[in-house]
């Protein structure tokens, strides 16, 4: 019973590796309409001088796509970081299995979608304010944004999941 989190090993490995791909997937994506409108301004597409024959209408109407598909993907990327925020918290603290690890965290941060959001929101601005301290902040900030983000699950799940294991764990008898 003391070492209750080696049994959930298998668990945290599998949704954490979901979740990494999922955020890969993320970057990549969003790596990829930076390159696209790179690729277009290096080809002269956006400057008149350079190509006087290529239509206006269509280079905005290709600005207007470039950035409307960077809006909706910063959009898409926030639902998803926030419905897997509590993957994590629920393996450490649950005996879920991996379905029900995605399930629940995907219940417990549509529930709460707007106050993750700003929650999200601050963590990355304190984030970025301790890589601006010559990256030595990170190693406060980075401790109190898992902690933020476990007390933001203990006041979601507080009721909502009966607890599977007795707290305090029985102690270690030789």
């Amino acid at each position: 019973d003391s070492f209750l989190a080696l049994s959930q090993i298998k668990t945290c490995l599998a949704v954490t590796t979901v979740v990494s791909i999922i955020q890969m997937i993320k970057m990549l994506i969003v790596i990829t309409l930076l390159g696209f409108g790179i690729f277009l301004g290096l080809l002269g597409i956006f400057s008149p001088k350079h190509s006087p024959s290529f239509d206006p209408n269509l280079k905005t109407i290709i600005i207007v796509l470039v950035v409307a598909a960077g809006v909706v993907w910063t959009v898409v990327s926030a639902i998803i970081s926030v419905t897997m925020s509590f993957a994590s918290p629920l393996i450490a603290d649950r005996k879920f299995s991996f379905g029900e690890t995605i399930k629940h965290s995907i219940k417990g941060g549509y529930a709460n979608m707007i106050r993750l959001l700003f929650l999200i929101f601050l963590i990355i601005l304190m984030q970025i304010a301790g890589l601006l301290a010559f990256g030595i902040g990170t190693f406060f900030v980075l401790p109190l944004s898992f902690a933020t983000l476990f007390a933001a699950y203990r006041s979601v799940f507080r009721h909502s999941i009966p607890p599977q294991r007795k707290f305090p764990p029985k102690r270690f008898v030789q």
